[in-house]
């Protein structure tokens, strides 16, 4: 079962690899558009929906940091 992808998803290929950003669905023909940064690089590369999952990443709260100590 194919899950219901959506502009602004984030998603991951089946067999791993870096978490992207769809920027298009074509549900004609089942395309997903991505896109994905490494360093200054941009990347877009559309593959089939089968062979992409939503990643299920969580963003995790920053931990809180003490003030800084007064001399």
């Amino acid at each position: 079962m194919e899950a219901s992808f959506k502009v602004g998803n984030v998603v991951m290929q089946q067999a791993g690899g870096l978490r992207m950003k769809i920027t298009a669905v074509d549900k004609e023909s089942g395309r997903i558009r991505c896109s994905w940064t490494r360093g200054p690089a941009k990347y877009t590369q559309t593959f089939d929906a089968k062979d992409l999952i939503l990643s299920t990443a969580v963003a995790l709260p920053l931990p809180a940091v003490p003030p800084a100590r007064r001399r």
